[in-house]
């Protein structure tokens, strides 16, 4: 068979041949440190697609290999002619880093062994599988970030603080919520919230109690100026009886009437006796002067008659007013004062009232931020859901752990469930192959690079169980060991049970 690997002029090596065999196994690149080894690997992984950095040999025009159909010219600039007869996973996926990532802490060694998986995979960055757990209530946090994200673990490892930090944002004002309900009820206490509070009913008792006070006020007021007046009246009548010195209203008329006759009398005498007419001039003149003496002295007296009437009837009405009593007045004082007592209470039980319909509404709404909370963690517990999914492979599948980190796992026969990094490197070595071949064309050559560190790593058991493995499953694994042969020129050698 010709050889399907020829190196020339690449880095330190001058030339090398190998064959690999067709029916799968493992071939090392033999030779002292600083022989070319790696060189050689990260060539043929730059002719299997991969970005490694090439350079030509120190000294020479230019540097070649050929390996399954395809040849990279090196010179100035790295061409890549022809087209590869093999399959390979270089440029998607490094077996090593599911192999052993070099990362000390499992859960992280076994981050990078996700995104190993998932490449391989070739699961990007689903944005419909992201909505489909958060829905559309939380599409919104479906950021740039997430859409953006290299990869799936980061888009979701994102996705994931974003739901996880809107939960303690809920959490947050629902707590800050249940604290204002709290202190809004506090304000309630104490205060009778089946009495009188409306304002409009307050305020018009209030107002009738005022007026109420006000009339009894003046009642007061007005009894204690009648009784005043009465007083006063009652002194004026005493001293106009006292004052008045002249007769009787019956007396004046009498006193009139018997005139009257006289003059009657004294009229007929002057008719009757002109003769003696100066006498009797002289008594009409008398008799009319006491006549109108009369007169006057009746005008007086019923005019006195009248003032007296007067007076007594404005004592008897002076009497008639009523006089409520001190104790009207305190009463109505009280009532003015339970009034406002009331309407100032009815300011606090509406107050109250408000601060226990503001109190309810607070924890309604602490209710829904935490329903909301719950809901966001719930979501982002279920975004695992979509890593599981994704990595989910024969062999391997990926579980949560105590602390809520993703890990890959497989199944043990007696022992059941076991983390992916606590099988021993050979196992994950040849588990790591499967997934490799998983994704790469059946019924094609396979062509796996193996780091030299990893393939030293590995004892001589799991050394003879990775080859088989590859055997049965047709797959060629190109690896690197250091010589133990001083002055051993760089050789390739297929791998064999001792």
């Amino acid at each position: 068979m010709s050889a399907e690997l020829k190196v020339k002029n690449i880095g330190p090596v001058e030339e090398l041949e190998a064959s690999l065999p067709e029916g799968g196994a493992i071939t090392m690149l033999v030779g002292p440190n600083d022989s070319g080894k790696t060189v050689v690997l990260e060539s043929v992984g730059k002719c299997c697609g991969g970005s490694q950095t090439v350079t030509k040999r120190e000294g020479s025009l230019h540097g070649e290999m050929s390996v399954f159909g395809t040849t990279l010219k090196v010179t100035g600039r790295p061409r890549l002619l022809g087209d590869l007869t093999v399959d390979t996973i270089e440029g998607k996926f490094d077996i090593s880093d599911l192999i052993d990532p070099s990362v000390k802490d499992p859960a992280k060694a076994d981050a990078v062994r996700i995104k190993a998986m998932l490449a391989i995979k070739d699961a990007g960055v689903s944005i419909d599988a992201l909505k489909a757990v958060v829905g559309e209530k939380f599409a919104s946090l479906i950021t740039t970030k997430v859409t953006q994200a290299d990869n799936l673990p980061d888009a979701v490892a994102i996705l994931k603080r974003g739901l996880q930090e809107a939960a303690r944002d809920s959490e947050t004002e629902a707590t800050n919520l249940t604290g204002q309900a709290t202190a809004k009820r506090a304000t309630a206490d104490g205060v009778d919230m089946d009495a009188e509070s409306d304002a409009s009913t307050l305020q018009e008792s209030l107002e009738s109690a005022i007026r109420h006070n006000a009339t009894v006020k003046q009642q007061i007021v007005s009894a204690r100026e009648a009784k005043q007046t009465r007083l006063d009246t009652q002194a004026t009548l005493n001293a106009a009886l006292s004052a008045h010195e002249g007769p009787t209203v019956e007396a004046a008329v009498a006193a009139v009437t018997s005139a009257g006759t006289v003059l009657d009398n004294a009229q007929d005498r002057l008719a009757a006796a002109k003769k003696q007419l100066s006498i009797a001039e002289t008594d009409t003149a008398e008799c009319k002067r006491l006549y109108d003496t009369a007169v006057d002295r009746r005008t007086v007296a019923v005019e006195h008659d009248a003032n007296i009437g007067l007076l007594r009837s404005a004592i008897a009405d002076a009497g008639k007013l009523p006089d409520p009593g001190e104790a009207a007045v305190e009463a109505a004082t009280k009532a003015v004062d339970a009034a406002r007592i009331a309407s100032d209470e009815g300011v606090r039980i509406r107050d109250a009232k408000q601060a226990t319909t503001e109190a309810e509404t607070c924890i309604t709404h602490a209710e829904t931020h935490t329903k909301e909370a719950k809901q966001l963690r719930d979501r982002a517990g279920e975004l695992d859901k979509v890593l599981t999914d994704a990595i989910q492979s024969k062999n391997i599948f990926a579980v949560t752990d105590s602390k809520g980190n993703t890990r890959l796992a497989t199944n043990v026969p007696q022992r059941g469930q076991v983390y992916f990094h606590e099988r021993s490197r050979g196992t994950r070595a040849s588990m790591a192959v499967d997934e490799a071949i998983g994704s790469m064309e059946a019924g094609k050559r396979s062509l796996i690079l193996l780091r030299q560190d990893l393939w030293e790593g590995l004892d001589e058991d799991n050394r003879a169980s990775l080859d088989s493995h590859c055997r049965e499953r047709g797959v060629n694994i190109l690896t690197a060991e250091a010589s133990r042969v001083a002055g051993e020129k760089l050789h390739a050698v297929v791998w064999k049970a001792k």
